[in-house]
């Protein structure tokens, strides 16, 4: 995923984004997720890295307005993989759908806990600090 966004960024101006696509992206995702096929592992990337620059970068919609309620992102970005990996040691059995939506479900909650508990009252801390108090330089030995 990390290298595909590397590819992305550097064929940026030659990718175009559309809703129709994004649409059909997400159609791919879903049949492959129900399929479960070996296939689908080796080329989801695709379709969800689509998936993904259209959700970011097309204009207007809901999504939009996901941030209106706080910016989870950094949340999601470092819980996402434990989530993934408890809850496949705790249901092993469970198929992937169900993976991929209970690992979403718990952790957007990590996230938006998170950001109200622990991100926002640190980063506002961190502005009202930073306008009362000088930056101290180390003194050279």
């Amino acid at each position: 995923m990390f290298s595909l966004g590397v590819l992305a960024y550097q064929l940026r101006h030659h990718i175009r984004l559309r809703w129709r696509w994004a649409a059909l992206a997400a159609a791919v995702l879903a049949a492959g997720t129900l399929l479960q096929s070996r296939a689908f592992t080796a080329v989801y990337p695709l379709p969800l890295a689509y998936l993904a620059l259209a959700a970011a970068y097309l204009p207007g919609g809901w999504l939009r307005r996901f941030n209106a309620l706080g910016d989870y992102s950094f949340g999601v970005y470092i819980y996402a993989f434990p989530v993934q990996q408890v809850i496949s040691v705790l249901q092993p059995q469970v198929g992937l759908a169900a993976h991929m939506l209970q690992s979403a479900l718990v952790t957007l909650l990590l996230a938006a806990a998170s950001w109200h508990l622990v991100e926002r009252p640190a980063l506002a801390a961190a502005r009202r600090g930073s306008a009362h108090r000088p930056v101290a330089l180390a003194a050279g030995g």
